[in-house]
């Protein structure tokens, strides 16, 4: 099978793919970020990763889900 996978930012604009073939029931999939927007109460920056498997060509499932990117940091 085939799994892809696409992010859009909030303006509905696809700034990564990836794709990857699999046998087995696990796969892992990594797509990079050239520019990435934090989340914040102020600035809700939010993006959508949207999943697809298929099999011999004919797409089997999806599913789609809203994510934000954060950083935390301690200090001392």
């Amino acid at each position: 099978g085939v799994l892809s996978l696409a992010i859009e930012d909030a303006a509905g604009a696809i700034v990564a793919t990836a794709q990857t073939s699999f046998s087995g029931d696990r796969v892992t999939v990594e797509a990079t970020l050239a520019q990435i927007a934090p989340w914040s109460l102020d600035e809700p920056n939010l993006y959508r990763a949207h999943l697809r498997l298929s099999c011999d060509g004919v797409q089997s499932d999806s599913v789609s889900e809203t994510f934000g990117f954060r950083s935390f940091e301690a200090r001392d």
